[in-house]
């Protein structure tokens, strides 16, 4: 029994070390050695219980969101009969606090997937995100209400997202900026205000368009 939690608690060690390269520095730029330096566990041992490194890549980047979501609930634990503005507000705060937390590594891994794509992130993409996403396109869809055109309900919710996960660095980098002004709540109120602005913006457009009766 001793060895088996020994062999859960080393894989935790690698992953958690092989999440913040992979993070920091992206798959084509980070090594298994080091990735056995970082997490104090000897090579041999590291493809011993991983093979390849495309192989810890995936399960990094897996091992990195499980962490995020316990700490960040996707729902931001807001109930599921909830109306939906209150879903929707979980939701925004629960992705800016994981995007903005420097502990969550799962961020910065799509990140730099998105900057220098290596395809390996495909299928667990497919099987993870995609679901959180469908679950903020169905509480956009209720907001919005009938009339809304699918063009408009998944543009908006690509909107949200982008909103919630832009890496705060890369603005300063941008807009060559000081240390960004807002702190983590405030940019949470901000997002859902403007969010709500823009959904309520999008009702009036549909509603104005929609033919009479």
């Amino acid at each position: 029994m001793a060895r088996r939690s020994d062999g859960i608690e080393t894989k935790k060690k690698i992953l958690g070390a092989a999440s913040k390269l992979f993070s920091e520095n992206g798959f084509k730029q980070t090594s298994n050695a080091e990735i056995s330096k970082a997490s104090g566990v000897n090579s041999a041992l590291i493809s011993y219980y991983f093979g390849d490194k495309e192989t810890i890549y995936r399960e990094a980047w897996k091992h990195s969101l499980r962490e995020s979501l316990a700490k960040y609930p996707a729902d931001g634990a807001v109930p599921a009969d909830a109306p939906a503005r209150d879903r929707l507000y979980g939701i925004i705060a629960a992705t800016v606090r994981r995007y903005s937390d420097p502990l969550c590594f799962d961020g910065g891994i799509l990140n730099q997937e998105i900057a220098s794509p290596t395809g390996l992130l495909e299928d667990v993409h497919e099987n993870t995100i995609f679901r959180l996403r469908e679950n903020l396109l169905h509480v956009v869809s209720e907001f919005l209400g009938e009339g809304v055109s699918n063009e408009d309900l998944r543009m908006s919710v690509y909107s949200i997202v982008a909103m919630c996960i832009s890496p705060q660095k890369k603005i300063q980098r941008i807009e060559k900026t000081e240390p960004f002004p807002y702190d983590v709540e405030k940019r949470i109120e901000h997002v859902f205000r403007f969010s709500v602005a823009g959904l309520n913006a999008v009702k009036r457009t549909a509603k104005k368009s929609a033919p009479r009766a």
